[in-house]
């Protein structure tokens, strides 16, 4: 049976949906930026200084993305522009230093496996694979290639304006715009909106003259197929020559 879900789906800034409870802290709220219907789910919540968010061993692959401020776990600090990787079943406790706005990001349905003895991984802002130059950044936090980890949250950005080629991914992702703009067929993104594309959904984007940056999360490994070229390519960092920083913590 073909999905009902619609291929791709913005949510506004502006139109976020409130939470009441977020589970990784009861008392604290947030916003949920991603549809409601998506597979993939991004949420927004601010931690006050000194409060913590927990993760029991119910769970499944998720990551953090630090936006301001910065999480400790134990010795390790998550600093800003940082992104914390949880594999699943893995219990955390991670502490806000100062007043900290965490991006947050998972599975509606994530994957019943659980490593043996999963870890927590905090990844500083480099990233772990990255290819940069005088008008491109783009590092990932992680890329499907870990062993005990499926997931991969990507940060992509131009300097300059860019028209991306009509291009699919073959897993579910989520782009959530940082700065710039970009346009995605006939809606327009300005920093803070998300837009959610089904796998296999052709899209293109193009950014304003300023250029963009964004987050991209998947929960999977991904292939991303270019129907103009007949071309697919395997995703990942060391797969496409990028270059190996390992800012790990």
């Amino acid at each position: 049976m073909a999905s009902t879900i619609p291929a791709v789906q913005v949510v506004a800034a502006k139109e976020a949906s409130p939470m009441s409870e977020y589970r990784a802290a009861p008392h604290l709220g947030g916003e949920l930026l991603s549809a409601p219907d998506f597979p993939l789910w991004l949420t927004a919540v601010e931690v006050p200084d000194g409060e913590s968010l927990q993760w029991g061993e119910d769970h499944g692959e998720e990551v953090v993305y630090v936006d301001s401020g910065a999480l400790v776990d134990g010795t390790r600090e998550c600093v800003e522009k940082g992104a914390v990787v949880l594999e699943a079943g893995s219990p955390a406790r991670l502490t806000a230093k100062g007043d900290t706005r965490v991006l947050h990001f998972g599975s509606r349905t994530p994957t019943s496996e659980r490593p043996e003895d999963p870890a927590v991984h905090v990844v500083g802002p480099l990233g772990t694979w990255a290819m940069v130059d005088e008008i491109r950044d783009s590092h990932y936090f992680a890329d499907s290639t870990c062993p005990t980890c499926d997931v991969t949250l990507l940060y992509t950005s131009r300097k300059d304006e860019w028209d991306s080629s009509t291009h699919s991914h073959s897993a579910d992702e989520i782009i959530h715009l940082l700065w710039g703009d970009i346009q995605v067929g006939r809606w327009h993104l300005d920093p803070g909106d998300t837009v959610a594309i089904r796998g296999d959904a052709a899209y293109h984007f193009r950014s304003g003259p300023n250029g963009f940056g964004f987050l991209n999360f998947r929960a999977g490994p991904s292939t991303m197929r270019i129907p103009a070229t007949g071309v697919t390519l395997v995703e990942g960092g060391e797969v496409n020559d990028f270059i190996p920083v390992m800012d790990l913590r």
